[in-house]
């Protein structure tokens, strides 16, 4: 027993192993009430130093977060260092707690709330699936597969399966549809080799279950493509008749096909929660391509019925496809009848993001308006409060009026401008709000108060409804966030947490031994929570940080990106997100790059006749314009987007293109007018006439542009 007493107080009495940069706790509780500057003159750092800190803005968080090589060479004294450091962590602690009980709180609300759930089911599990399959003939001439349309036999159709049948059962039903009697268009079934290929052209395993492939890829609806290769030899005398299926299958109405899938994912990985709701990678068990050669493993399916000449064949498989869409006329009503007709039969993958929004945008109805009544000040609670109304339909055209701060309505008649004004400004607000958190690419970031009131989803719809109606795109996102959205592997990064979590695990990244490590990890609630309570061995640093970056950037914040996903859902977005990725990623990632070249080419001048007094007079103006982007690409005062926003609404050009194109009027009528005039309905930029040099241009071009409010009136 004495042994163990004299043990204890041995080990109380043996010194902190860290005494050397804590160097007196006590003392350190006493110096918390004062500033950091203060802080600086106690340890004797030299005014000079201190200087510096107040011309680059470095304050106790980044102080935390300074690398350490930098950090050396701003404070020379290693003993400065520590007690810097020591200082500035017991600084943020209160605001961490606060952080730290906020997300207990919300973490002991949910593990309530699944508690609270019974896991009875109510129905019984579906036992058929919808997939989509489309028809692609080998191209001798272009050596690779193109779609067939519709009117020459092929499209799209959806078909009801077990969802437990193999995959090699659409592969024998899709040649039924698409071979109605062994024949079709493009010749007899025995002219032909078969495979199925997936979404991205790959061929198929086909023993696979079909609900296996809906469990990996985590999409609603699969489509299948039946490859077709012309067969070099003709078997015409053999007997083989098409193989049937003892499934219950049947043909559903073209109307609710979606759109056809994307060539150019080549080998990607599906992100999808299992039921513990962790995230985890699918790759694909999905066979790999293979060479157009290798035609001896498909199947070589033939007929022995003869081959009528071309106008019997063609007349009777239009019969057939008439028959087929009369007897599958769709009840829906208009509305629903509306919102799916983006997905058109004989849809072909996009070639670029403004050929796939053009699709969509051709159904907007410009005869029935929602109307958006806006200030400048709330522009995002306005869209909202417009959206949620009972008569809002996102295929209806926009008419959105902006008031000043006093009330007073613009007058401007909403012929575009406003619409895309307004989904700029709110995107901006969107942005900068406590929904998002980063330096310049920004990640979710959980707030109740917008979960609540169901904002995140709000977000989703403004995204979706921009992208359609003619707005620009986010371009704020960073890639884990895109990743999340996109269904693609993501590894999140400390840009992608708060700055207090960015704090705590920059601690942990710049140890290097085991017992200051062990120190970070025992003394923060960040990696408790996030389910790591103590560092076993310096190896486990790096999982760590890891993991808590992935608890933090990804778990914590999977409702409010749940909700954000269901508002992508508008005008199906979130599926050509997931379908098309790479179109994407730049409008919703990428800040936008405008050059003077590129803003010259899309504003074309209206010229008067050559030879003319006019024309003299505009070849002037226009020079003094080029000349003005030229200085505007370098200019601190006004940047080349703040010009394309006057002119056109948007400081970006948008996914979408604009519908009319940009030009340039001089105003020959106003000769007295110094300042520049737009129209962003019309997409016209009114360039003054009156100068006689250069500086004087210059100087009324930056006046007008940089005090203008909105729509281009200077």
């Amino acid at each position: 027993m004495l042994c163990v007493l004299a043990s204890a107080r041995a080990l109380r009495l043996r010194p902190h192993p860290h005494k050397n940069w804590r160097y007196n706790l006590k003392k350190m509780d006493e110096l918390q009430n004062l500033d950091l500057e203060q802080f600086l003159r106690t340890r004797g750092v030299s005014e000079e130093i201190i200087s510096k800190f107040k011309s680059e803005n470095i304050d106790i968080v980044a102080v935390q977060v300074m690398h350490e090589d930098e950090f050396k060479e701003l404070i020379p004294k290693s003993g400065d260092r520590a007690a810097l450091k020591e200082f500035s962590r017991r600084k943020l602690a209160p605001r961490k707690q606060s952080l730290i009980e906020k997300l207990k709180d919300k973490i002991a609300k949910a593990n309530n709330t699944n508690l609270a759930q019974t896991p009875t089911l109510k129905h019984k599990r579906k036992a058929t699936r919808v997939v989509q399959v489309g028809w692609m003939n080998f191209n001798e001439q272009n050596k690779k597969f193109q779609q067939v349309r519709l009117n020459k036999g092929g499209g799209t159709r959806s078909i009801s399966v077990d969802r437990d049948c193999q995959v090699k059962m659409i592969l024998e039903k899709a040649i039924e549809i698409f071979f109605p009697n062994g024949i079709s268009p493009s010749g007899p079934v025995n002219s032909f080799e078969f495979k199925l290929l997936d979404f991205k052209q790959h061929e198929i395993d086909h023993n696979m279950r079909i609900q296996d492939m809906f469990e990996v890829t985590g999409l609603s609806k699969l489509r299948f493509y039946l490859a077709s290769t012309s067969s070099k030899i003709w078997c015409s005398s053999t007997n083989n008749n098409i193989p049937s299926s003892s499934l219950p299958i049947t043909v559903e109405s073209d109307d609710d096909v979606a759109v056809s899938s994307p060539t150019h994912a080549s080998n990607t990985e599906f992100l999808a929660p299992n039921a513990e709701d962790e995230w985890i990678m699918f790759s694909d068990r999905l066979s790999p391509d293979l060479p157009l050669e290798n035609t001896q493993s498909s199947t070589v399916l033939q007929s022995h019925c003869s081959l009528p000449d071309t106008n019997e064949l063609t007349v009777l498989v239009n019969s057939i496809l008439d028959s087929c869409d009369k007897n599958s006329t769709s009840t829906a009503d208009n509305e629903v009848a509306n919102r799916n007709k983006f997905m058109e039969v004989d849809y072909e993958d996009p070639t670029d993001i403004e050929e796939l929004l053009m699709k969509i945008n051709k159904l907007i109805n410009s005869s029935v308006i929602n109307k958006v009544n806006v200030c400048r000040e709330q522009v995002f609670q306005g869209f909202v409060r417009s959206v949620r109304r009972p008569r809002f339909s996102e295929f209806n055209k926009f008419s959105v009026k902006f008031a000043d701060v006093e009330g007073i309505a613009e007058g401007a008649i909403d012929e575009g401008g406003p619409t895309r004004e307004m989904f700029r400004i709110a995107l901006q607000e969107v942005q900068n709000s406590s929904m998002f958190t980063g330096r310049t690419q920004k990640h979710l970031c959980l707030s109740d108060k917008h979960l609540n009131k169901n904002e995140y989803f709000e977000v989703g719809r403004l995204i979706s409804l921009s992208l359609v109606h003619g707005g620009p795109g986010p371009r704020f996102f960073c890639d884990t966030l895109f990743g999340l959205i996109a269904n693609i592997k993501v590894q999140p990064t400390l840009e992608d947490v708060i700055p207090e979590i960015q704090v705590e695990l920059a601690q942990l990244k710049d140890a290097t031994e085991l017992s200051v490590m062990q120190d970070v990890v025992l003394s923060s609630n960040v990696f408790s929570i996030a389910g790591f309570k103590f560092v076993k061995k310096a190896e486990d640093k790096l999982d760590i940080i890891n993991g808590t970056l992935k608890f933090y950037a990804v778990n914590v914040i999977h409702e409010a990106l749940g909700q954000l996903l269901n508002g992508l859902k508008t005008c199906n977005i979130l599926e050509h997100i997931r379908q098309y990725p790479n179109l994407f990623k730049d409008i919703m990632c990428s800040k936008p790059s405008l050059t003077a070249e590129r803003l010259e080419n899309l504003l074309l001048p209206e010229w008067s006749e050559a030879g003319s007094n006019r024309r003299h007079i505009e070849n002037r103006v226009i020079t003094y314009f080029r000349d003005y982007i030229i200085d505007c690409e370098d200019s601190e005062l006004i940047s080349l987007n703040e010009i394309l926003a006057f002119a056109t609404g948007l400081d970006s050009i948008p996914p979408l293109g604009f519908q009319i194109s940009p030009k340039i009027i001089f105003l020959h009528d106003e000769p007295a007018c110094k300042f520049p005039k737009a129209n962003t309905c019309s997409i016209e930029l009114k360039l003054p006439v009156c100068h006689n040099n250069y500086d004087d241009f210059k100087l009324d071009m930056d006046f007008g542009i940089g005090n203008a409010v909105g729509f281009g009136f200077a």
